[in-house]
């Protein structure tokens, strides 16, 4: 069962067992950062490379998130999405971590003859949403990611977090 659960190429675990291991944060009360990483351009790459070339760019990728942090573990979702539950828990270390990924993906950028490989956006794990909240607010980290421009990030803090659940609240009374 254990190998069912990873993805083939990456070794990296896949969406059912990064939904089992949000569902155990709530659980257990864990702490942490939810992160959405995507390889940018992924299908114009996997066009006009070979299938061993794209094969490599993808275990290196993931090889970049799997040694990030000894508290983080990454997953691979498909082809070009992939996520990561970091339980480091203060934002200073994730900002440490985020310029870190933005080295090593930029080293592999140049390896590979591209100038943009990923845009990932975090968020603070929320004990008051759901998974498909907290999946959500990564997803609007990494759109905010992409518009600050090449192999950027976007993290979310708490106290946005705060706000935005507020607001929503505030906004669904009407």
């Amino acid at each position: 069962t254990d190998e069912l659960s990873k993805d083939d190429l990456t070794g990296l675990e896949q969406e059912q067992t990064f939904n089992t291991d949000i569902k155990m944060m709530f659980i257990k009360k864990i702490d942490g950062y939810i992160f959405t990483l995507k390889i940018h351009e992924f299908a114009e790459f996997a066009q006009s490379n070979s299938n061993k070339i794209v094969d490599s760019f993808v275990k290196d990728f993931a090889e970049i998130l799997r040694d990030s942090d000894e508290k983080n573990t990454a997953y691979r979702f498909y082809g070009s999405t992939f996520a990561m539950i970091s339980l480091i828990t203060h934002q200073d270390e994730i900002l440490e971590l985020a310029k870190k990924l933005k080295v090593s993906f930029e080293s592999l950028a140049d390896e590979y003859g591209l100038s943009n490989i990923v845009h990932f956006g975090a968020t603070p794990f929320n004990p008051i949403s759901t998974t498909e909240e907290i999946l959500e607010q990564t997803i609007h980290a990494y759109e905010e990611a992409v518009k600050l421009g090449k192999n950027e990030c976007h993290i979310r803090d708490k106290n946005d977090l705060y706000y935005r659940k507020i607001e929503k609240y505030i906004l669904s009374e009407d």
